[in-house]
C-alpha cells in the first residue's frame, strides 16, 4: 500500500484481506443483522416485565397520576374501584389473551391495548383516555405510565443488544488472511 512521503521517506501501513475474510466478516455480520431485524424476544419480555404489570399498577392503585372521582349523580355500585363496572376494560388492559385485548406482536412491532366496547360500540378506552363532554379525562397511559413503560422498554432492549454485542465479539473470526 502506497503510504505518505514525509522527508523523502514513504510510510505507510497496509492490510490484504483475502475474499474469504470479506466472507466470514460479511457473514458475522448479517448474523447481527438477523438478531437485530427480529425483536419480537425483547419486545414480548416489555409486555410481560413492564407493560402489563405497570397497566395493573394502574388499576389497582386508581391511575398514576390518580383519576378524577365519580360525580355523586353517577349511580355505580360501591365498593368498585374506579374505572371498574363490569371488569371488561382493566381485563383486556391486563391480561392478553382476555375478552377485548388487543395484542400485536410480530419481528417489529408490539401493540398493547384494549378493544373493549360500550353497548353502543364506543371503545371505552378511548373515552376514558380523553373524556367525554359528560367525563372527565382519567388517563389510562399518563405521561408518567408512557414514560415507565418507554424506560423498560430501553432497559430490556439494552440487555438484548449488549448480549447480541457479546455474541459477536465471542465468535471467533480466523485472523485475516486464515483459513
Amino acid at each position: 500500500m502506497p503510504g505518505k512521503t514525509i522527508a523523502g521517506k514513504n510510510i505507510g501501513f497496509g492490510i490484504d484481506v483475502s475474499d474469504v475474510d470479506i466472507k466470514r466478516i460479511r457473514t458475522k455480520l448479517a448474523l447481527i443483522g438477523w438478531k437485530l431485524a427480529d425483536n419480537s424476544g425483547w419486545l414480548q419480555q416489555t409486555a410481560d416485565d413492564v407493560i402489563y404489570p405497570r397497566l395493573r399498577m394502574v388499576f389497582d392503585s386508581g391511575g398514576k397520576p390518580k383519576w378524577t372521582g365519580l360525580s355523586k349523580s353517577y349511580n355505580k355500585p360501591s365498593g368498585l374501584p374506579i374505572l371498574v363496572l363490569s371488569g371488561d376494560l382493566q381485563r383486556s388492559m391486563t391480561r392478553k389473551g382476555s375478552i377485548g385485548s388487543h395484542f400485536i406482536l410480530n419481528k417489529k412491532r408490539l401493540e398493547v391495548g384494549s378493544d373493549a366496547r360500550t353497548r353502543s360500540g364506543y371503545t371505552l378506552s378511548m373515552l376514558h383516555q380523553t373524556g367525554t363532554s359528560k367525563m372527565p379525562a382519567r388517563k389510562i397511559f399518563s405521561t408518567m405510565t408512557t414514560k415507565f413503560i418507554f424506560d423498560g422498554a430501553r432497559r430490556i432492549f439494552r440487555r438484548h443488544a449488549r448480549k447480541i454485542n457479546k455474541d459477536f465479539w465471542q465468535t471467533r473470526i480466523p485472523p485475516f488472511g486464515g483459513k
